[in-house]
């Protein structure tokens, strides 16, 4: 990761992604390939803003952390920009917000059981998002990796 006039900027391959204001949460580790910020996206947007308590918030980083690079590489390959258009539309998050707290919510119950309950909608998205997060990521390694017959 890069800072330039003060906005962080994430490479991914040929695609230069600019993060304006967008700053917690940003744990960067470079392997030499490619950069991948270890930990959340948009529930790290939703915690700025106070939707997502700082406990809840916590444990959904630590669930994050441990969900292994290729989904968090899926996963911020759209969640990244879908921040940047939150930013600018509120209706859109408070569309998302709810989604959030769910996911958020069920991290929580999962890392600590005794202290949270569980969330039927962040179970859900759970079991289909981390699919669909990880066959992204192995699309993004390989293309990274000039493994695909295409350029996107």
């Amino acid at each position: 990761m890069e800072v330039i006039n003060g906005n962080s900027h994430l490479e991914f391959g040929d695609t230069t992604v600019i993060l304006e204001g967008y700053s917690q949460g940003l744990n960067v580790y470079d392997d030499g390939s490619e950069v991948y910020i270890n930990g959340t996206v948009i529930c790290t947007y939703l915690n700025e803003l106070g939707e997502i308590p700082d406990d809840v918030y916590r444990w959904d980083a630590i669930y994050g952390q441990n969900l292994g690079e290729t989904v968090q590489r899926g996963y911020q390959v759209w969640a990244i920009p879908f921040v940047g258009c939150m930013r600018k539309s509120p209706l859109l998050t408070r569309m998302v917000t709810p989604f959030a707290q769910g996911w958020a919510q069920e991290m929580a119950h999962l890392c600590d059981p005794d202290n949270y309950k569980g969330s039927w909608l962040g179970r859900a998205i759970l079991v289909t998002g981390v699919p669909v997060c990880r066959a992204i990521g192995c699309v993004m390694g390989a293309w990274q990796n000039k493994q695909l017959p295409f350029k996107a």
